[in-house]
């Protein structure tokens, strides 16, 4: 047996999601999603037994085989954990599946206020009606380049250091605040437009938005000028 993905406990070599269904209601009262996943899997081995799905900070109540108009209660264990990749959620299944076989299986759970990419804000928070302009001196090790959602206005080195200098003049929700840093190389499409990407992908990624240009005029002449 090899390893696909040494981020996941989930068995891919044995079994892979080809569609997934979502089936689940906002709860603001609680912060929660509750509801349900059905998984359309696929054996890509043979004498499959189980399916193992990546969890992190869910509550899982049942599992189920879905067999035409019926669900069939089947064993679940989350015994299995990591400190990094979470509770590994393992489901039996009813009859070993050969190569090619496909099984669907619904999942029942609810998150909780640990569930990471989830976000409940209440009218509180930050509104994106709140807009401000912003600054930045972002710091990175030679030979990577920093972006942000600004214009680069200069650079300074610091020996085996630059540090990039940002500003944007056009207000913005600060949620729009983005920076990333990396072995970066720009094409340019057009005076206002311009991809970014590792140096050895940046020809295919210009020729990928070689459009670019073309879908802003159009959008403005639906909408108004471009500000950014």
């Amino acid at each position: 047996m090899f390893e696909i993905d040494p981020n996941s406990q989930a068995n891919l070599d044995e079994v892979v999601t080809t569609h997934l269904h979502l089936s689940l209601a906002v709860d603001f009262k609680d912060g929660v999603l509750r509801g349900s996943v059905v998984h359309d899997l696929e054996a890509v081995s043979d004498n499959v037994t189980r399916v193992v799905f990546d969890t992190n900070h869910l509550v899982v109540s049942g599992a189920y085989v879905l067999e035409g108009d019926d669900a069939v209660s089947v064993p679940m264990d989350m015994s299995t954990t990591h400190p990094v990749f979470g509770v590994a959620l393992a489901i039996s299944l009813p009859t070993p599946l050969s190569k090619g076989d496909k099984v669907r299986i619904r999942v029942d759970y609810n998150t909780t206020s640990e569930s990471g990419a989830l976000q409940f804000l209440t009218p509180e928070y930050d509104s994106p009606a709140v807009k401000l302009t912003y600054s930045a001196d972002i710091t990175a090790p030679n030979p990577l380049r920093v972006l942000m959602s600004a214009i680069n206005i200069g650079s300074e080195s610091q020996g085996d250091h630059t540090v990039y200098k940002f500003l944007q003049k056009t207000t913005m929700p600060s949620y729009l605040l983005a920076l990333v840093c990396g072995n970066l190389a720009k094409a340019d499409i057009s005076p206002r437009c311009a991809v970014w990407t590792e140096p050895e992908n940046v020809d295919a990624c210009a020729w990928e938005f070689a459009e670019m240009e073309k879908s802003l005029k159009t959008a403005e002449d639906l909408i108004s000028p471009y500000s950014w």
